[in-house]
């Protein structure tokens, strides 16, 4: 079961904890725009969720709401984030996302990068950030049968693809105009 934003899921509520996740983390947030807030909720038995893909945004939070006691397999159930991202490719969403593709652009940015990966397990409440251009899918889980205890998160999308924070741009900047090779770190443990 899903629910978007543009399709009625814009409450009072999510606008209030997205300006909390703003707030809570203003060096990664900042000024960035919401773009898109959508949930999932799993069928009972489903031990699968979204396929490998990046979105189209700046920065993901991820949020799962189900209590950790119906997650059977409690090192399961959240996201592999890997360090691949689509950012400086001339990929299209089609060539990363379409899951009727075979996936081979996403397998040779993956493969770039050795594998190199970030798996954070399922927690109640746990709030997930990272660049939004970084290929990532769901763990595998395992929750509890009844209706109460099926996986659901909660997602927001913050910024266009490729921007960031003010402060990250300028920093960019600064270091792209003085010549050095240094870069900023992009990465999902700097967001």
């Amino acid at each position: 079961l899903g629910a978007m934003m543009w399709s009625g899921f814009a409450t009072p509520l999510l606008a209030q904890i997205a300006a909390e996740l703003r707030a809570a983390f203003p060096e990664e947030l900042c000024d960035l725009m919401l773009q898109y807030v959508w949930a999932f909720k799993y069928d009972e038995g489903a031990n699968a969720g979204i396929n490998t893909h990046a979105d189209d945004a700046a920065v993901n939070v991820n949020i799962w709401l189900t209590p950790d006691e119906e997650n059977l397999e409690p090192d399961s159930g959240g996201l592999v984030i890997y360090d691949a991202t689509v950012l400086g490719t001339n990929l299209t969403a089609a060539d990363y996302n379409d899951p009727r593709t075979d996936g081979a652009a996403r397998q040779r940015l993956i493969e770039e990068t050795g594998r190199a990966s970030v798996t954070v397990p399922h927690r109640q409440n746990r709030a997930v950030l990272f660049p939004s251009s970084r290929l990532h899918h769901t763990q595998p889980f395992s929750f509890r049968p009844g209706i109460r205890s099926r996986r659901i998160n909660l997602t927001f999308l913050f910024g266009h693809k490729g921007l960031f924070c003010p402060a990250r741009r300028r920093v960019a900047h600064v270091l792209h105009s003085q010549g050095d090779a240094a870069q900023p770190d992009t990465s999902a443990a700097a967001m």
